[in-house]
């Protein structure tokens, strides 16, 4: 495995067995909460102690896998986080997951309890008269899942004693501890699964470290750790977890130069590969040393590929510090520190040899230890025992009298290394924009009018301008197009009628004539549509994004709204009394012969008035030949629908006149039906002039020997006789 550093340097450890786990609560038991939505499947428990006791103390067997149910991982020890702090000139260490242990074969004991500093159920210390400091078994100190809990707050899972208690006091999210106030505010929830706890130190009965007076081996520093946990259930998120811990000064003292370490406490272990033991190639990351970022990366993915049936190959993992405590000049630390957490569990005593810390160590040793400048500068190691077998140390910083720090750090899983870095940039983008999560575009304002066995459908642009702040367009494009769904009944099925795309077209209107339908009017009945009258119909019209391929991210949808882009109509016959006017167009300069402006004729007055009234339609003519004669094609768009409809006027032009058919060429041509929606006709009349000789309308078709190309030119004295100025494209008539 490779350990890397985002700070250029790394640096890996052999640990040579896995060491048990066993949690201590003075009275009482503990709780633990197995997340339920993201890929990453652990526990919490209520004193802090991640995934569980390795003993299976309690029944808390050790749950910490990826991807879920995959039972490729497992942990080798209680991960969690270390506090180091110095308080009135001693050194104090207080850990929730770590390898102290009261004797060696015993594993490791936390230190931390359930519950808040100061809480007037609990008792005071009788060495520290430090008040509520001592655990209380209490049902409001247990580990709470968002899941448990409706949008309100309120407990609907019957799992939990009282309502959720992050709430948001004037703005800020705030634990409230006195379930009788949580009433008073709203709850906040970030993610798709919060977990919270809140748990101290502050009980000396949980160190085993602890002699019994102040000046021993070991003394609470008076913290109280509120954790939350945000995990994600879809998109790129879901492979990501957060830790986030809020560390609260409640000694009564100022603590100075103070330090975090992090054991992720994940071991790389398929079911085809026990021991987990991989080389370890000495590497650096140098290329974006901005990154807080440890990263581990499988070497020798040939042969896990032949071992790691869940994926590929085992995951890339890193462990992102997403906010650290300000140091001493009030910047962020970012990451101090990653080292194997052998490292972290030994140290060099006065006589020269290597002690294990937890056999014959105290808090003034391990404080060396977390604190040690060597850290950083270790020696590298070839071989690394597990695929995370790293300690993240941070520091060092000060917290004052009732003052709090937050420390957030990510497990973020991957299929390689790149994928990994497009993760990391993803979740900062989040963290830079209060968690948010990648979004569709908005949703179009959709409306419907009902038709005789037909119904028209239009919609506004707004979606095109849709931005996504956690997904940059260098990712995936924001808005690429709308899906239109009919059907039955509100809760559908849906059936899609059309979509569009802005790399072909993008309409603003349909008309649904039930195409996909079967039959058509019955006896008596009028309209050319299959859709039947008074008959409700259900549409939602979708816009959609292109998603994130490099992220994993599928494209997504706006849902639907009711009278957003969700509505009903109901099909009808036309109002008797309806009535409709044709409509001129007009004729730009320089047009092909004389053509006078067309003309709407309507066919339908229903279906005119709603269909096509009021809207700008182009008509644009041009000239084809098969070498014996001309017609002009003509095609005409709306672009706000998208139809397009094609036909071909034949004014009898012939390209080898003779003196017996020389003359003007006159007639009225008609488009039936325009766009087949028995709404209008058009009609315009014409003008050209057959010469004798061979002639060929200019630049239109590739000129022969036997058909010389006459060019007319504005005065007309030649070719094609025009009655305004010649162009040689086609040109446009508008409606």
């Amino acid at each position: 495995m490779i350990v890397r550093k985002a700070t250029g340097s790394w640096v890996a450890g052999l640990i040579l067995c896995p060491l048990l786990v066993h949690a201590q609560i003075p009275s009482g038991h503990q709780t633990r909460v197995i997340s339920r939505v993201s890929n990453f499947e652990f526990g919490i428990l209520n004193n802090g102690e991640q995934f569980g006791a390795a003993n299976d103390l309690d029944g808390f067997f050790p749950i910490g896998d990826w991807p879920r149910g995959s039972f490729h991982m497992r942990p080798y020890v209680s991960g969690g986080m270390v506090l180091a702090a110095m308080k009135e000139g001693r050194r104090f260490v207080s850990t929730a997951g770590s390898i102290i242990t009261p004797e060696p074969g015993h594993g490791p004991f936390n230190q931390t309890v359930p519950g808040s500093v100061g809480d007037p159920q609990a008792e005071d210390d009788p060495l520290f008269s430090g008040q509520g400091w001592r655990y209380v078994e209490n049902p409001n100190y247990v580990v709470y899942s968002s899941l448990d809990f409706d949008p309100t707050g309120e407990d609907v899972s019957g799992a939990n004693s009282f309502d959720w208690p992050l709430r948001s006091v004037d703005g800020s999210t705030i634990y409230v501890r006195d379930p009788l106030l949580r009433a008073n505010y709203e709850p906040v929830f970030v993610s798709d699964e919060d977990i919270f706890c809140v748990f101290k130190d502050t009980d000396t009965r949980a160190d085993p470290w602890f002699d019994g007076d102040w000046s021993g081996r070991s003394a609470p520093i008076g913290a109280e750790v509120q954790l939350t946990v945000y995990s994600w259930e879809f998109g790129p998120a879901r492979d990501i977890v957060l830790f986030t811990y809020e560390l609260f000064n409640k000694s009564g003292y100022p603590l100075d130069s103070c330090y975090i370490l992090f054991d992720p406490g994940l071991e790389l272990s398929g079911p085809a590969y026990p021991n987990g033991i991989l080389e370890a190639h000495r590497s650096t990351f140098e290329s974006e040393p901005f990154r807080n970022l440890t990263i581990i990366e499988p070497s020798n993915p040939t042969e896990w590929s032949t071992k790691w049936t869940a994926t590929p190959i085992p995951p890339t993992i890193g462990y992102p510090l997403i906010e650290t405590p300000r140091g001493y000049d009030g910047n962020p630390l970012g990451l101090g520190y990653s080292v194997c957490a052998y490292e972290t569990g030994y140290y060099v005593g006065e006589d020269g040899m290597t002690h294990y810390l937890g056999e014959s160590g105290n808090d003034s040793i391990y404080y060396s230890v977390i604190a040690s400048p060597a850290l950083a500068d270790s020696i590298f190691v070839d071989f690394c025992a597990t695929s995370s077998s790293v300690s993240i140390g941070v520091g060092p910083f000060p917290v004052g009298v009732d003052q709090s720090v937050k420390f957030a750090v990510g497990y973020v899983f991957s299929d390689d290394l790149s994928h990994l870095l497009l993760l990391d940039d993803f979740l900062i983008r989040m963290r830079d924009h209060s968690y948010q999560r990648p979004s569709p575009p908005p949703a179009p304002q959709l409306t419907a009018v009902g038709l005789n066995r037909s119904v028209k459908l239009s919609w506004d642009n707004a979606a095109e301008s849709a931005t996504d702040i956690i997904i940059p367009d260098s990712l995936g494009r924001p808005f690429v197009g709308y899906k239109l769904l009919r059907a039955t009944t509100r809760d559908g099925p849906y059936v899609e009628l059309a979509h569009w795309h802005t790399d072909t077209l993008l309409v603003y209107e349909y008309l649904d004539t039930g195409e996909d339908l079967e039959g058509g009017p019955a006896p008596g009945e009028t309209g050319s549509g299959k859709l039947k009258n008074n008959v409700t119909y259900y549409y939602q019209l979708l816009s959609y994004d292109e998603g994130a391929p490099r992220l994993k991210l599928d494209p997504m949808s706006s849902p639907p709204v009711d009278g957003v882009n969700a509505v009903s109509v109901i099909p009808t016959t036309e109002p008797a009394d309806a009535t409709s006017e044709a409509s001129d167009g007009s004729v730009v300069d320089g047009t092909l012969g004389a053509a006078t402006a067309p003309v709407l004729i309507p066919r339908n007055t229903t279906n005119f008035n709603r269909l096509l009234s009021g809207r700008d339609l182009t008509l644009r003519l041009s000239a084809a030949s098969n070498g014996l004669r001309y017609t002009l094609p003509v095609t005409i768009t709306d672009s706000i629908s998208g139809r397009v409809h094609n036909d071909v006027v034949d004014p009898e032009l012939l390209v080898h006149g003779s003196s017996e058919v020389a003359g003007l060429r006159s007639g009225t041509a008609t488009i039936e039906d325009v766009f087949d929606i028995g709404a209008a006709d058009i009609t315009f009349d014409y003008t050209f002039e057959q010469l004798s000789e061979p002639f060929h309308i200019a630049s239109i078709i590739e000129g022969s020997s036997d058909c010389p190309i006459i060019i007319g030119d504005s005065i007309g004295t030649t070719g094609l006789q025009l009655s305004s100025p010649y162009t040689s494209a086609a040109q446009e008539l508008y409606l």
